[in-house]
């Protein structure tokens, strides 16, 4: 990076504004997602030395002020287009500053993100990773021969293993990249192997700080997640196999402890929202096609799934809704991702013609319009806390999308009642349900006129169940 470049930014941000971003970073932004390890002693003006576009990078995503996070946010991004791509630039620098933007930046061209950019930069961050030669051992010592005599080479004593830092980075890497692959169906995330494994396992017995347990704990959700999304399962048709479903299940609560009661999971709400969105993915997936069981076989175990399913949802909920406001501001865009799954899983849920379930009963347990009101009033309240006197672009989306979200439910549900389709006095259906007509969902509602792409969520079509 040329100096010139870095001095124009830093003439933008006051010391004592840059020095409370990276604070703001580095004790509550980064537990979120922790890629990198910042001691309490480094200073802004260090980080900017040593690794001037993650400092810009921080400086961008960090600052309460939306006009600071625009103009940064574009300077940003012009510096990925010329550095990365243009001018072919490899560095952990540059994969520290990029996992930290498209991890933050909300996906708006005033931020300078949009849709197309996010994958662009995640496909990047995984290119960074395959040309630094991150997710391999260094490379051995090579030595040519002279004269039938092999001599070593005239060059510094190799490294023989990678640092923490490098596997913070691949790790943290992984996990980000495949977030972003699935929130917007693209390109593939950083792809396992048993080198990574390696990284794993010493990061999880070799270090004592606690960061480093809960980016082991994610690593480990994100493996899970990724079984499902690239099982042949998946895109079969077929119900998935109850065996295979809860060894799933098994495979999480041994990471994260029954109901997410380990250590890393029981007093940290994004941990447990992440343990209860891994339980939703795997049990969504148990009923998300139509069962292969004939109609007289009895239907627990798909009465058993909704109930899995709506109890994820209330735990979800429960965790989110249990944050500070300051919180909401400074989640990654995967939460919100999250939000956006489990708010169409809970109209799913309590709107399934399924016979198999009661979701007249469900909406006794989360009601869904009380829902959608308490998220579009902690919008509301992040109107209040801009500093720049502009309002956050990001923000009002959010109002306009969940309130679009209420409106059209609940003019679907009101539909519902007048048809007489109220399912109140249906039963369960446990045992003798006719369960060959799978869930029975509405297979469609009016909702084109919800932008759902400026959100980095999952499409809606996703959580049909039908």
């Amino acid at each position: 990076m040329t100096p010139a470049s870095w001095e124009t930014c830093s003439d933008e941000l006051p010391d004592i504004e840059a020095t409370e971003n990276l604070r703001r970073f580095r004790e509550e932004m980064i537990p979120f997602i922790p890629y990198i390890y910042l001691p309490p002693d480094t200073t802004a003006l260090q980080l900017r030395d040593t690794y001037p576009f993650f400092w810009l990078a921080v400086m961008s995503v960090a600052s309460k002020s939306f006009k600071t996070r625009s103009s940064l946010g574009k300077q940003a991004r012009k510096i990925i287009a010329q550095k990365v791509v243009a001018g072919d630039e490899r560095s952990l620098d540059l994969l520290f500053g990029i996992l930290t933007y498209v991890t933050w930046s909300v996906p708006f061209p005033r931020y300078g993100m949009d849709k197309h950019f996010a994958c662009l930069a995640s496909q990047l961050a995984v290119t960074l990773v395959w040309d630094l030669g991150l997710q391999q051992p260094p490379p051995e010592l090579t030595s040519r021969s002279y004269f039938g005599i092999r001599m070593p080479m005239c060059q510094p004593p190799a490294r023989n293993e990678r640092t923490i830092e490098e596997r913070r980075a691949v790790l943290g890497a992984f996990v980000i990249t495949s977030r972003m692959s699935q929130t917007f169906k693209a390109a593939d995330g950083l792809r396992w192997s048993p080198h990574l494994d390696e990284y794993l396992s010493y990061l999880a017995h070799n270090s004592t700080l606690p960061q480093d347990k809960v980016l082991v704990a994610q690593v480990k959700l994100q493996l899970i997640v990724n079984q499902i999304h690239y099982s042949s399962w998946k895109t079969s048709g077929v119900e998935i196999p109850p065996p295979y479903v809860d060894a799933l299940q098994s495979q999480l609560d041994d990471i994260a402890g029954v109901n997410g009661t380990s250590i890393e999971f029981e007093k940290n709400p994004t941990m447990l929202e992440l343990y209860h969105f891994t339980t939703l993915i795997i049990h969504e997936s148990a009923i998300a096609k139509s069962p292969t069981s004939r109609p007289t076989e009895p239907a627990l175990r798909r009465y058993e799934a909704y109930q899995r399913l709506l109890s994820c949802v209330k735990a979800w909920l429960d965790a989110f809704f249990s944050m500070s406001l300051e919180m909401y501001y400074i989640m990654p865009c995967s939460t919100y991702s999250q939000l956006k799954y489990v708010i169409c899983c809970l109209y799913n849920i309590t709107t399934s013609k399924d016979t198999a379930w009661n979701s007249a009963a469900a909406r006794e347990v989360v009601d869904l319009t009380a829902t959608l009101d308490k998220v579009l009033h902690i919008f509301e309240q992040l109107r209040s806390l801009d500093d720049g006197g502009e309002e956050d672009e990001a923000v009002s989306f959010g109002i306009r999308q969940f309130h679009a979200l209420k409106m059209a439910w609940q003019s679907e549900l009101a539909s519902r009642d007048r048809d007489g389709e109220d399912d109140t006095n249906r039963q369960a259906g446990i045992v003798d349900g006719d369960a060959t007509h799978g869930p029975g969902l509405s297979p469609g509602l009016s909702l084109n006129w919800v932008d759902y792409d400026m959100l980095m969520l999952p499409d809606m079509s996703d959580l049909s169940w039908q």
